[in-house]
């Protein structure tokens, strides 16, 4: 980014150039097209048409990684795309003519009164739509508000849905939206090319799921260089602008107050109290000009800020007021993970099934990340618009996988709804790598423990189901789970997928609690998804990972060694 590198004198934390798959063309046609291919999808699962869901969701993610879907409409060659039929061919030429597909206003009206104006709420998916009609009778938007205020939800559900459901609300109202992380690194990368030396606070550098604005630290900007930005206030000190949807902060800084404002702008605002807390009791007042003594100024980076307040830097993804500052203070915060720790990844398909890709081409890309080894995991015959392979695919497949080095022959096998395998023992045993994943139904917390119960699985393919911005994912005894994966030796995956995230952060510390390992995969479904790892790693550093607690990280003979012991 424009910022590496820029202001020496403050922790360099864990930070990489990454490469946003699509982030070099504008994709937003796509990513709208994709988000309601997404919501017909969930919809149509709702409705028991498994097919049809699979069919929408494997269609957008084609989708939003075709940077030129625009030409292939112009051309009149939207069915060449691998997935895209007559029918879903109709539906993306009706989104570029008349900027909406009537299908999804079609199949809300079939939904229940009320299911839609609830739909409108961020984060708000058909399931927990459904949830909130069934068990509260919630068919408004006032109906939810009274909800909430009763404290009706918590009594119900959870305390955390609750929340959400207030915060998703106050975010319709006020018309703010957030968007994914991967999303706004690919605003950055464009912020990069248009202006010079600056750095992304906020929850953007905590690394969040989704970004609601962006908060740039800066000494100087050119006048010239926000002529494309819609410019909303101009002051000396900071700039309010609207840039490609998102609202920006530019925040014009003293080089002796770049520091401090990074801290400060970083958040959260949790931390930031609790800092501030501590600093008055040591006799220092901080704020985002400085820690200052009297009126002595008596750090100057964010490092020296954390150093006089009793406690070494803490990483920005951690800073949530979780634990992490008495962690800090007794020197016991983990090592988080870093990208450069990470020996391959054990979550990709290929052609095969529903992937893009050959596997040569998969291998060549995984020697341009510098991978010591990569797994192939096509699709079980249960998913069908997942293409699946038949056991005898399958084992002709691991055939080819034998003339490669260091691949490992894997599967992404499907967990069945009595808690079975797709594939039978006798096939899996030959397997290095078994994922198991639920893909064609909402199953219980019984069906994913039976499943960690067999041998042969070495991972929990993205376990809780969840789509962000779609639906919070399975109910699910998750306690359970981590429980049964320390038991079993089952590793939770830490699915890359920026619109996944699963397991989520939070998830991910308590399953460290429990002593759960993990595994981040891509789940990419062709190669220019591999370069989605990272935001894995973020996630995983949210979560508190650590190197020892990702098998990713194992050295190829090492990660054979734990695998082959269980």
């Amino acid at each position: 980014m424009g910022a590496e590198g820029a202001h020496e004198g403050h922790r360099e934390e864990i930070r990489y150039r990454v490469r946003v798959p699509g982030s070099e063309g504008d994709t937003m046609e796509n990513i709208e097209i994709a988000k309601i291919f997404y919501e017909i999808s969930e919809i149509l699962k709702l409705k028991g048409e498994d097919f049809k869901s699979r069919a929408y969701f494997n269609a957008a993610r084609r989708i939003e990684r075709i940077d030129e879907l625009r030409e292939f409409y112009e051309k009149n060659e939207l069915e060449k795309i691998p997935g895209i039929g007559k029918n879903l061919a109709k539906k993306i030429i009706e989104y570029f003519e008349t900027g909406k597909i009537s299908y999804l206003e079609k199949i809300k009206k079939e939904l229940p009164e009320g299911i839609e104006e609830l739909l409108k709420i961020p984060g708000v998916g058909p399931k927990t739509a459904l949830f909130l009609y069934r068990e509260l009778r919630i068919k408004s938007l006032e109906d939810l508000e009274r909800a909430i205020e009763s404290h009706e939800i918590r009594r119900v559900k959870t305390e955390k849905l609750e929340r959400n459901l207030e915060r998703g609300l106050k975010i319709l109202k006020t018309g703010k939206k957030r968007i994914l992380l991967s999303e706004a690194f690919k605003i950055v990368e464009k912020l990069s090319g248009i202006i010079k030396n600056f750095e992304v606070a906020g929850s953007f550098r905590r690394r969040k799921e989704t970004i609601g604005d962006l908060d740039i630290i800066l000494t100087e900007i050119e006048p010239n260089s926000l002529r494309d930005f819609q410019i909303l206030a101009k002051g000396e000190k900071k700039i309010t602008a609207i840039y490609k949807n998102i609202h920006i902060d530019f925040r014009i800084v003293k080089k002796e107050e770049y520091g401090a404002s990074l801290q400060y702008f970083t958040g959260s605002k949790e931390h930031n109290i609790r800092l501030r807390r501590i600093a008055q009791k040591k006799g220092y007042k901080l704020n985002e000009y400085g820690l200052f003594e009297g009126n002595r100024r008596v750090a100057i980076t964010e490092e020296d800020i954390y150093k006089k307040l009793g406690m070494p830097w803490i990483p920005p993804e951690l800073r949530e007021n979780m634990g992490e500052i008495e962690a800090a203070m007794k020197n016991r915060l983990p090592e988080i993970v870093d990208l450069r720790d990470i020996k391959g990844d054990l979550h990709i398909h290929t052609k095969w099934s529903d992937g893009l890709d050959s596997i040569e081409n998969v291998v060549k890309k995984a020697k341009e990340l510098n991978y010591e080894y990569i797994a192939i995991t096509d699709h079980s015959p249960t998913v069908p618009a997942g293409n699946g392979l038949s056991e005898e695919k399958l084992l002709k497949q691991w055939d080819i996988l034998e003339s490669y080095d260091n691949v490992l022959k894997g599967v992404e096998c499907d967990i069945l709804k009595n808690g079975a395998l797709a594939y039978e023992d006798r096939v899996l045993e030959k397997a290095d790598f078994v994922i198991a994943s639920v893909h064609m139904f909402v199953p219980k917390t019984e069906t994913i423990l039976k499943a960690m119960e067999n041998e042969n699985v070495d991972a929990i393919g993205h376990p809780t189901g969840r789509f962000i911005g779609v639906t919070d994912g399975y109910d699910l005894d998750m306690e359970k789970i981590f429980e049964k994966a320390t038991e079993t030796n089952t590793a939770l995956e830490i699915n890359a997928y920026p619109k996944r995230l699963d397991l989520k952060d939070i998830y991910i510390r308590k399953a460290k609690e429990y002593g759960a390992k993990f595994v981040i995969g891509t789940d990419s479904h062709n190669v220019e998804e591999m370069d989605n790892f990272i935001f894995g790693v973020y996630n995983a550093r949210r979560g508190w990972a650590e190197k020892k607690d990702i098998l990713n990280c194992l050295d190829l003979k090492e990660l054979k060694r734990y695998v082959y012991s269980l």
